[in-house]
């Protein structure tokens, strides 16, 4: 394992200093509250934060999708198949492309995780996320189906939904109960978790015994605080790369309040045990904070565990942090306890 992740390490680092030869990495000033290894990962990847120009067509979004997931699959699909080993095997669940993820060590047992990857509703698949969805998977010690749900502008928030939707009614038709499957997602995997929510919700439906959400985007129009005040601190997240990802889900401004875009204006009564994890530096740390806050009606569990220093879904980029490690420990106590 710590091959694979020095050798994880060996390619953030190359990557650094491509984006040295470019003139794109700024050094911003990092906390001393954090270990000197979290500090050398997080450096790794700040960037000059002036706006890039957006996709203009689906034919400059598609070559994005297509240089990105190169990319993230280059800087992580060996490191972390090396260091968790775990059996991949590509699946159709309601004719819906999935990634079906066991741990090493797993044994055969009902429980199910669903996870939903994040990107923007833009970018990435279940293959370029893997050290989001592996790690918690063999943490966990629980087979997860990666949702491998189609993009925009491509596909609009409603097929997205459906997408999401069906392969959940599926997993219950299969035989699964909603007390065994777990929906986890980070950043737009874990608005959609939320969207999906709702969705059961609206269907009458069992809903799942957890939702666990990294830096969930519950908000695509939101100019809350820390979209201010956290914006030119998170190494992560641009302004205006989100701005163009929201018109590519949903072109219509006028949706963006929508419950089925924006979950935070929904009804959230149903929801489940819920586990918000995110960082004090990352941009969407105000819609942590609000998710939480509508939630907090003292009819489920819910927890709200926020990580020092850590920008948007630290987990996932720097899954080899003790501070990833602590939060994976905490998920699985979180699930454990219900």
């Amino acid at each position: 394992m710590l091959k694979a992740i020095k050798n994880s390490l060996l390619l953030l680092g190359l990557s650094s200093i491509a984006l040295a030869e470019q003139g794109l990495v700024k050094n911003l000033e990092l906390p001393n509250s954090i270990s000197e290894a979290s500090k050398q990962a997080i450096s790794i990847v700040y960037q000059d934060k002036a706006p890039r120009p957006a996709p203009q067509s689906d034919a400059q979004w598609l070559q994005l999708q297509s240089r990105l997931e190169v990319q993230f699959q280059t800087l992580f699909k060996d490191a972390v198949l090396g260091a968790y080993q775990p059996t991949l095997k590509s699946r159709k669940v309601a004719d819906i492309p999935v990634l079906e993820i066991t741990p090493k060590n797993w044994q055969e047992n009902k429980k199910r995780m669903l996870y939903f990857h994040g990107g923007a509703y833009t970018r990435f698949s279940p293959m370029s996320t893997l050290s989001s969805s592996v790690p918690v998977a063999n943490d966990l010690n629980i087979k997860t189906l990666a949702v491998d749900y189609s993009l925009a502008p491509k596909a609009n928030y409603q097929q997205i939904n459906d997408e999401a939707l069906a392969v959940y009614q599926s997993l219950l038709e299969s035989g699964h109960q909603a007390k065994d499957i777990i929906l986890f997602g980070d950043s737009a995997g874990g608005g959609l978790v939320s969207t999906l929510s709702i969705r059961i919700a609206q269907e009458k439906l069992p809903q799942p015994a957890a939702l666990l959400l990294w830096s969930p985007w519950m908000d695509i129009a939101a100019k809350d605080d820390s979209m201010i005040t956290l914006m030119d601190a998170d190494p992560i997240l641009e302004r205006a790369d989100m701005k163009a990802a929201a018109l590519a889900f949903a072109p219509n401004k006028a949706e963006w309040q929508n419950p089925l875009v924006s979950p935070i204006y929904g009804d959230l009564s149903k929801f489940p045990a819920t586990l918000i994890q995110c960082g004090s530096r990352e941009a969407l740390l105000s819609q942590c904070i609000r998710l939480y806050q509508k939630l907090d009606d003292g009819h489920r569990k819910l927890k709200l565990d926020i990580y020092e220093g850590m920008p948007h879904v630290f987990q996932g980029f720097f899954f080899h942090i003790e501070e990833a490690v602590k939060a994976r420990q905490k998920m699985k106590r979180f699930i454990e306890s219900l």
